[in-house]
């Protein structure tokens, strides 16, 4: 028994399996992959998936909640790399302080903010869409998923876009 025959089996054996290999491959590239975090090192790992976009990002969110929950010493420097990568955020934004904030400084911290009622459209989580992927985050939960699907993606990005415009209306 040899080495060559060793190796000889073990791509036979390879061979055999590759088609069904392939079809795992076929159906896991449409099945949204989805990953869970939780506390805040896991949303801040959420927070810096964001900034490898290649993609706008868009963002629907009550600032407040993030900006006084587990991420709060988190935020700063966050805009500051988003800001470094220049990446564009469209946000629609709960009206509050902090959202105010945000619009005021929206060009040089590549941002295009509409404010909505807060009593009218609560937001209890943050979505951010960016590339194939939509994440949530429950703030006050300390939990959050992001859902990585280009179909899941586009139609969440169609529902932003939607909105955005209606936004810009009731602002």
């Amino acid at each position: 028994y040899s080495l060559i025959d060793s190796q000889h089996e073990k791509y036979s054996a390879l061979e055999k399996a590759l088609p069904e290999l392939l079809s795992l491959n076929s159906k896991y590239s449409v099945t949204p992959q989805m990953r869970v975090f939780e506390g805040k090192n896991g949303l801040i790992r959420m927070m810096e998936d964001t900034l490898t976009t290649k993609t706008e990002l868009l963002c629907w969110a009550d600032v407040s909640l993030a900006s006084e929950t587990l991420l709060r010493d988190y935020y700063p420097e966050y805009v500051k790399k988003k800001v470094a990568s220049k990446i564009w955020l469209k946000g629609i934004f709960n009206y509050g302080k902090k959202a105010l904030e945000y619009k005021r400084k929206g060009t040089e911290e590549y941002r295009e903010v509409y404010l909505i009622p807060n009593d009218k459209f609560p937001f209890k989580n943050e979505i951010n869409i960016y590339d194939d992927k939509v994440s949530i985050i429950s703030h006050s939960d300390g939990i959050g998923v992001i859902i990585q699907n280009q179909a899941v993606a586009d139609t969440q990005k169609s529902i932003f876009e939607f909105a955005f415009e209606y936004a810009k209306e009731v602002e």
